[in-house]
């Protein structure tokens, strides 16, 4: 498919998911509301293609920073976080805290299937091994995000995006979607 033909179906179907999925984003928002603690959404600085950097939108999924017991900081990916407040948990292992990145997809920040957005300290390490990596768009989910394994690690992440984008199709991109929609069936999150 071509940039400008993927990035029109993008955001059709990116404003067409948000209107559709509005009332369940609604409810999570009174969940998040109701655990008490800080706002709705989360923003996070990702690079995106060419090496820019944006803000990821995502459901808030952790008290914020210095709520809790002393000496609680921040931490990354970890799955017994102690910050993660109940409705995170139950986001994190469905997916669902990603649902605002649809509207990083409308925005032209995302697109819908494509590689990880990574923080800028993880993407550093990953372009210091593959420097094609801004070449393409970050995606909302791809290859990687539904086939990586629990030890995952640069290689990994390297392999799945690259085979990802050499064999790009509307077929792969139909399967990395089945794939999805799999991993948040059956709560394979994080």
């Amino acid at each position: 498919m071509a940039s400008g033909a993927r990035r029109v179906t993008d955001a059709v179907v990116a404003t067409i998911a948000l209107v559709v999925l509005a009332p369940l984003c609604l409810v999570i928002a009174v969940a998040i509301l109701l655990e008490g603690g800080g706002g709705v959404v989360f923003t996070q600085t990702r690079v995106g293609r060419g090496g820019r950097r944006f803000r990821i939108l995502k459901f808030r999924t952790m008290k914020p920073a210095g709520a809790g017991r002393p000496g609680d900081v921040p931490l990354r990916q970890r799955r017994d976080n102690p910050r993660c407040t109940h409705v995170g948990r139950l986001l994190r292992r469905t997916h669902l805290d990603e649902l605002p990145q649809l509207v990083n997809v409308i925005a032209g920040d995302m697109t819908l299937i494509g590689p990880r957005p990574l923080v800028p300290e993880e993407d550093a390490i990953v372009t210091a091994a593959w420097s094609g990596r801004h070449d393409a768009m970050p995606g909302l989910t791809g290859e990687w995000q539904v086939r990586r394994s629990a030890q995952t690690d640069v290689d990994e992440l390297i392999r799945f995006d690259r085979g990802y984008l050499a064999a790009r199709s509307l077929r792969r991109d139909l399967a990395v979607l089945a794939r999805t929609f799999a991993c948040v069936a059956r709560g394979a999150g994080r």
